[in-house]
């Protein structure tokens, strides 16, 4: 497509005219939204009851380059080569792999792998290392501070716009708020060219351009839009006024460090980012499914109460948090703000000859395909910046049922804000509402657990201890002899009990996981109107 012709911009408009395939504009999109609103919670009681009927389930019950890790999960030495880039007279260091400084130019469009800048292969991504230096050599940091990410995206920002994905325009955007009253015309029914002009966004330094449909979500940060690219790719922007590209760094990393990982496919895809000065500008990949509330939200709306998903069914999700938080953990990411609304989920449409009824771990047979995708890491931290053994601050309004207690008592933390965060979503999933602790005092240790009880017939130990770890993680590692967090050898201990059971029990005697995954895919779908 040729750009600032009067046929491209025909071309632009008639893009625009064209409504979104059975799209609604009256849905609630929960995609990237930072609201919980639309929950419902009626007060109705999980716990133990006797009228339920047992079923089969009552049978059973990194240091990533050496920053922030427990000394007993040690990960693995890499092949994966690194370099330092200099950028001060102080000599300090930030240390990058040699992939970053590949230009990402004609790499294949439709493979997210193939999207990233040329990767050095690694061949255990969430196992293994590389040397660094830390760039902050401070022991106790507000990671999430605008001077600290400053002091150290300064260092970074030559090496990301050497790869291709990264560019820093010195020219003022002034389009944010065209792009809202833009959509809101739409909703009032109008509709002309120059309401379509405002919804188009061009970045012609690098030849790129954008039709925005409809507003995702909103928040703090900023905006996210559905948007249909130049050649026809639905893509969500977000688009945010302070030019200060951290999640960007964040997500690329996470992506490169696990991009030989089944993980790579769990963490929302990001194609580039267009700094202006006053304005930035991020494409990342549109999932249409919806998040863990938009789940939980739909098994509540066809059942009595708040009963959330079904337990063979938050297994299974349990299963892909746990293993995608711990391949993150492995590899130096804390992401900092997992929450229901932050995890999409992905149940893409398999032939039936493609996706096995019987469960499998290792992902063969069409389970690969299946999971959650993380979004969202505008809070992440990668540890590897900061010395080993560095903790962190929260200076954001807190919530007394999302952040980690260690935020709310205003003590340092580090990998708990994401053990409570996962506690959170596996709490919503099984209970099908938002999770309640009590304090209790035992053996002069103060311990948080579950407010509400376990169903009888559930897992009801192996629950209870990823509870209790999630929970209470820093008492655990001393337990379990560990330095520190995280705890990675343990979860996946657990991990490995679920899937066990998985394996053992998904299909038979009234229980198919697979026909309840089709069935939450096909309401999905139908829920989104696509």
């Amino acid at each position: 497509m040729t750009f600032h012709t009067k046929a491209a911009t025909e071309e632009v408009y008639e893009m625009f005219n064209q409504s979104l395939k059975n799209d609604s504009e009256d849905e609630s999109d929960h995609m990237y939204s930072d609201n919980e609103e639309d929950f419902e919670e009626d007060g109705h009681d999980d716990g133990d009851d006797d009228d339920e009927k047992d079923n089969e389930y009552s049978q059973y019950q990194g240091n990533i380059s050496s920053a922030n890790g427990s000394k007993e999960e040690k990960a693995s030495n890499s092949d994966e080569q690194y370099e330092s880039y200099s950028n001060n007279s102080r000599g300090d260091e930030v240390l990058v792999s040699n992939a970053l400084a590949t230009p990402a130019r004609g790499l294949q469009a439709h493979s997210r792998k193939a999207r990233m800048p040329a990767m050095t292969p690694i061949a255990e991504a969430t196992e293994t290392t590389g040397p660094h230096s830390p760039i902050l050599e401070r022991s106790l940091v507000n990671a999430a501070h605008e001077s600290v990410r400053r002091s150290v995206w300064h260092k970074i920002e030559p090496v990301l716009e050497a790869a291709g994905v990264y560019k820093r325009i010195n020219l003022d955007c002034k389009k944010s708020d065209q792009f809202k009253k833009a959509l809101k015309s739409i909703k009032t029914g109008e509709k002309s060219s120059k309401t379509a002009s405002n919804l188009v966004i061009e970045f012609p330094q690098v030849n790129d351009i954008f039709c925005l449909k409809k507003i995702l979500g909103e928040g703090a940060y900023g905006s996210v839009y559905l948007a249909e690219s130049g050649s026809g790719q639905w893509k969500a922007i977000k688009v945010e006024s302070t030019v200060l590209p951290w999640e960007f760094y964040t997500v690329l990393t996470a992506q490169e460090r696990l991009v030989s990982s089944r993980d790579f496919h769990s963490i929302i895809g990001v194609d580039a980012l267009y700094a202006f000065n006053d304005e930035q500008y991020m494409i990342l990949d549109y999932i249409s499914q919806g998040t863990a509330l938009d789940l939980v939200n739909l098994a509540n709306s066809v059942s009595e109460g708040n009963s959330g998903l079904e337990e063979v069914v938050a297994i299974f999700f349990t299963i892909e948090l746990l293993r995608v938080i711990q391949s993150l953990h492995n590899v130096g990411i804390i992401h900092g703000d997992i929450k229901p609304d932050n995890i999409m989920i992905r149940l893409p449409e398999t032939p039936a000859d493609m996706w096995s009824k019987y469960y499998r771990r290792d992902g063969t047979e069409g389970w690969g395909e299946m999971g959650i995708v993380l979004v969202d890491f505008g809070k992440s931290i990668d540890t590897n910046l900061f010395p080993e053994g560095t903790q962190y601050l929260a200076d954001w309004d807190l919530d007394p049922d999302q952040d980690c207690v260690e935020m709310r008592r205003n003590q340092p933390w580090d990998y708990q804000t994401d053990y409570h965060g996962l506690a959170g979503v596996i709490h919503l999933m099984l209970f099908g509402k938002f999770l309640k602790i009590q304090e209790e005092l035992v053996e002069g240790e103060l311990i948080l657990r579950l407010a509400t009880p376990f169903k009888r017939y559930w897992q009801r130990d192996l629950w209870n201890q990823l509870f209790e770890c999630l929970l209470n993680s820093k008492l655990a590692a001393s337990k379990l002899g560990y330095e520190g967090l995280p705890l990675n050898s343990h979860l996946e201990n657990l991990r490995h009990q679920f899937e066990d059971l998985l394996e053992q029990k998904s299909e038979g005697q009234g229980i198919s996981l697979k026909s309840s995954l089709i069935g939450l895919q096909q309401e999905l779908r139908q829920r989104k109107g696509r």
